[in-house]
């Protein structure tokens, strides 16, 4: 793809992969979990990670081949029937007790043998992360090959892909929204007193709250949730309920009737992994959030043992430097911040975890802030990127490259949202945008699903889209065919 360039380091060219809002702290126990503990979720492969973190939570992780195919293949192996894949959601659902479990253990009694059992359920969970991510970007490419493969126009693919992989069950955020047009509903029909919509509106923040945190960031507020049963009760809310169960009927009947015009088993079982997958890559989230929000009060403890009043600086430490603390040694955390304010890790073929050294850590900050489009370089021109059609959709607008919160309040009704990926904390943009474009992402991405629910245009997996457009760009968006055309103003 024009503009794509991969990093050499290691003596391997290393892809970029993931752009999250994930810690260090996080990283480097995720990067030894996906090489150690696939298995545990029935991936027979180990997969090499490389990823580097920009103060504290700015994390961008790496492939390489011929590891990332081989991982591939186990993946595959591993969903090839609905036994298997159903034996996966399970893991799933049985790592995640186990994990909420420990991180109880350790919240009632910090000591080292409890901080390591949360450590070591922490790690076997890790590799989740990229077995969901997989199914939305490797099962959706093998289902375009296998819709393709029995003669369906290339045009046609991506809206089809949204049509029959539209899952049965509702997302979390949908279903927070949900629950507050219900409460809207006892408001406007029934007149509940004010202290009833309070104690109802407290129910809903503690079971929601976490929703928004994913790994780094923070939890909705009451003050967030005053002001999103707000944004529901300028709705009918009765109506509004009615109009979401509808749409959500005729989405699954529409789902059968196409599925049943293809008549094809292996695309009925693909269509199955990706609907079902979008679903444990929701729950899959949730678990990492409330873990998230669960730690913080021992990341305190941990930061104050060693002399910090900032939780977040233990995102700059590793468990076994945190496991120090506990058992009483003496660190300073305030240098260890300082010293990876930017810092890289790896992987190796031996599943050992270590720092990248000064150069190739050079390189990495040079190669991704070339991605974001933070440098001026020369590179071949062009009006075209492609990507995958997530929801369908033709529009027009202005460019706004969007990397996180701070660049919120630039985009307008109306424009372009151009983005590595999408998370929850920018739905509130994503509502005045009029198509999404990200660089990253599969068919069960937060920005696929958000764009389906919103029925707005979005194409992802671009990989450049932040490289080759800039603010101000007028471009026209052809979410039918993946494709966003620079236009002349």
């Amino acid at each position: 793809m024009k503009g794509e360039k991969k990093i050499i380091i290691d003596g391997h060219e290393w892809d970029l992969k993931v752009t999250r809002n994930m810690s260090f702290w996080h990283q480097w126990i995720s990067s030894y979990g996906h090489y150690h503990h696939m298995k545990d979720f029935g991936v027979n492969s180990s997969m090499i990670q490389l990823a580097i973190t920009f103060n504290g939570t700015q994390t961008h992780v790496f492939t390489y081949e011929p590891n990332y195919s081989e991982y591939n293949q186990a993946f595959l192996q591993a969903v090839s029937n609905k036994r298997k894949f159903l034996n996966l959601k399970k893991k799933y659902h049985q790592y995640a007790k186990s994990l909420i479990n420990s991180l109880a253990k350790c919240n009632q009694q910090l000591n080292i043998k409890n901080w390591r059992r949360f450590v070591k359920e922490y790690t076997r969970y890790c590799p989740g992360l990229y077995i969901t991510v997989s199914v939305g970007r490797i099962v959706g490419k093998l289902l375009a090959y296998k819709l393709k493969e029995i003669g369906m126009p290339p045009a046609e693919i991506p809206a089809t892909i949204a049509i029959i992989s539209y899952p049965k069950e509702h997302t979390p955020l949908f279903l927070s929204q949900l629950d507050l047009l219900k409460i809207g509903v006892r408001i406007q029909k029934e007149k509940i007193s004010r202290p009833q919509q309070g104690k109802l509106l407290i129910i809903w923040h503690k079971k929601y709250r976490h929703i928004p945190i994913n790994f780094c960031d923070e939890p909705w507020t009451m003050a967030d949730a005053r002001a999103q049963l707000k944004a529901v009760m300028a709705k009918n809310c009765a109506a509004e309920i009615l109009s979401l169960e509808q749409e959500h009927k005729a989405k699954l009947k529409n789902a059968r009737a196409k599925l049943q015009e293809i008549s094809n088993q292996e695309i009925n079982l693909l269509a199955y992994t990706i609907a079902v997958g979008t679903i444990i890559n929701e729950f899959r989230k949730g678990i990492f959030s409330k873990i998230s929000l669960g730690y913080r009060d021992i990341f305190r403890r941990v930061a104050k043992k060693a002399g910090s009043n900032n939780w977040r600086d233990c995102f700059y430490l590793r468990a076994e430097e945190m496991e120090k603390i506990i058992g009483g040694d003496r660190i300073d955390i305030t240098e260890l911040v300082s010293q990876r304010k930017i810092v890289a890790c790896i992987a190796t073929s031996k599943g050992k975890m270590e720092f990248l050294n000064k150069n190739d850590t050079k390189k990495l900050i040079s190669y991704i802030d070339s991605i974001l489009g933070k440098v001026k370089e020369k590179i071949e021109a062009t009006d075209i990127i492609k990507g995958f059609g997530a929801s369908k959709g033709i529009v027009k607008g202005m460019v706004k490259i969007i990397l996180g919160v701070k660049d919120f309040n630039k985009l307008q009704p109306g424009d372009i949202l151009v983005t590595t990926m999408t998370s929850v904390d920018f739905v509130p943009v994503m509502k005045r945008a009029a198509a999404f474009i990200t660089n990253e992402g599969g068919i069960t991405s937060h920005a696929s699903i958000v764009a389906r629910e919103m029925n707005k245009p979005c194409i992802i997996g671009t990989k450049i889209a932040t490289k080759i457009f800039k603010d101000g760009d007028l471009v026209e968006v052809d979410a039918n065919k993946g494709i966003v055309k620079k236009l002349s103003k």
